[in-house]
């Protein structure tokens, strides 16, 4: 036989950039066809079927892509990709992690969700060590270690080193 048109209206439907334990649901229209998921773009298992699919809880950083193919039963199209972005455990404001000044801060964040437990260390700079966004204000450079528990994802740790612009 022939096979299947490729899907259309492959998308997602819902933020492609997200935290760690997040997920991201995609949409796909087989035209009459089975949709199913992959992990891959040729070979693989299916990873869903149907014309929606929604991820597990995401653990690791990065970007990544989901792909949509169109099967009759018999023949499969080829592979449509949708990509979606994970983003890194600590984030910074600024973003670049920049104290220019003595005395200077940085607002780090766990960029989880459903997080919980939250141990930022060591603590001595911070304005908080067991919440999701702490400032630091360190006197020398400082790497900040967070572990924390995210639901899908069990304990995720990460370190994170704002930069001192300053002698």
């Amino acid at each position: 036989g022939t096979a299947p048109s490729i899907p259309t209206n492959v998308s997602a439907a819902s933020a492609t950039t997200i935290n760690i334990g997040g997920t991201v649901s995609f949409t796909a229209d087989g035209n009459g066809n089975t949709i199913n998921w992959y992990n891959q773009a040729e070979g693989g298992s299916i990873i869903g079927s149907g014309n929606t699919y929604t991820t597990s809880a995401q653990c690791t950083p990065g970007t990544f892509t989901v792909y949509a193919e169109s099967s009759d039963g018999t023949c499969s199209s080829s592979r449509i990709g949708v990509n979606y972005t994970v983003r890194n455990l600590i984030s910074s404001d600024p973003n670049n992690g920049l104290i220019c000044t003595s005395g200077g801060s940085a607002t780090l964040s766990a960029n989880v969700n459903n997080g919980s437990n939250f141990s930022w260390t060591p603590s001595a700079t911070l304005t908080s060590s067991n919440t999701q966004v702490t400032t630091a204000t360190p006197s020398t450079t400082t790497t900040y270690n967070l572990s924390c528990s995210v639901v899908g994802c069990g304990t995720v740790t990460s370190s994170y080193t704002p930069y001192r612009d300053w002698e």
